[in-house]
């Protein structure tokens, strides 16, 4: 009985000695309270989901992206899916995450929870920390592909190439690098802008996608290189102009 008690006392005396060096090496590590990232990549439906490019932006050196993995099911992207990201982070030594539900600011797309991980030790006998944060980014139909090639064709026509989820296109026209009337709208890949074509002088445009379910959400513009008007082709564009009016 004698012989228990002190095994005891023993073990009280050595536990109490390792807690004030476990408090101190957690005192001693600064923890990370909030997290910043900016998401950017543009899905392509019916693509790749295992090969989706991502990058993926932090907003200071305590921690960094070490990897990212698509959660959806199935290999293709459906137009109706709504891309799930699991993100991992890893603190820099000397760091620790200590992170709530509102501790996440994402530009690019929406928070859905962390999964906290424990404190591993590196090849190099360092502390640190990783957790993965779990991110919706934007419907598949709401992403807008970018227009793979434009230019005019018979002289006063703008053409592209169409794009997918585009339910319209904006186009601007400039003679002598100065905007000719307003932006505008087309169902169509392709415009003809000859009533704004009346002056001699060079003409260039640019166009971009407009997303069929999104209005708001625009590709981004591509622009043509300039075309030649003469006083004469400029005279004939003119005349069709006022006739159109009348």
């Amino acid at each position: 009985m004698f012989g228990k008690r002190i095994l005891i006392v023993l073990l009280a005396v050595a536990f109490a000695s390792v807690i004030p060096s476990m408090t101190a090496f957690a005192e001693a590590k600064k923890r990370v309270r909030t997290v910043a990232m900016k998401i950017e990549t543009n899905i392509v439906p019916g693509g790749s989901v295992m090969h989706q490019p991502v990058e993926i932006d932090v907003d200071n050196d305590r921690y960094e992206v070490i990897d990212y993995l698509f959660t959806n099911q199935g290999l293709l992207w459906p137009d109706g899916d709504v891309p799930r990201l699991e993100i991992t982070l890893k603190t820099v030594p000397g760091y620790c995450f200590k992170t709530s539900d509102y501790s996440f600011h994402i530009d690019g797309g929406t928070y859905v929870k962390q999964i906290k991980e424990e404190e591993v030790k590196d090849d190099d006998d360092e502390w640190k920390m990783t957790i993965r944060v779990v991110v919706d980014l934007a419907p598949v139909s709401e992403y807008t592909q970018e227009i793979k090639a434009a230019d005019w064709t018979d002289g006063f026509v703008a053409s592209w190439t169409s794009c997918i989820n585009a339910g319209s296109y904006e186009v601007s026209i400039y003679r002598d690098g100065k905007r000719v009337g307003p932006v505008k709208r087309t169902e169509n890949n392709w415009i003809n802008l000859n009533q704004y074509m009346a002056k001699n002088g060079n003409y260039s445009f640019r166009v971009r996608p407009v997303n069929k379910e999104n209005t708001g959400i625009r590709g981004q513009w591509v622009e043509v290189g300039s075309t030649y008007v003469d006083a004469e082709a400029a005279n004939r564009n003119l005349i069709a102009a006022g006739i159109a009016v009348q």
